[in-house]
């Protein structure tokens, strides 16, 4: 595991502890791989999209 990815992941561990949410790190690492991030660039303007996918949602 990278440092980034160890401070992302303390950093989601940490933040739902302060919300009552308890995760283990095998759920977190799991929840993140199955999130998806793209980049759109129309008329010189950048877009950012993010989609959680889960179990009845899949590409086309």
């Amino acid at each position: 595991m990278s440092f980034i990815s160890y401070i992302i992941q303390r950093t989601l561990e940490l933040e739902l502890e302060k919300n009552n949410i308890e995760y283990s790190h095998e759920k977190i690492r799991e929840a993140i791989k199955k999130m998806e991030y793209s980049e759109i660039r129309l008329k010189d303007k950048l877009f950012a999209l993010r989609a959680n996918l889960n179990d009845f949602q899949k590409p086309y």
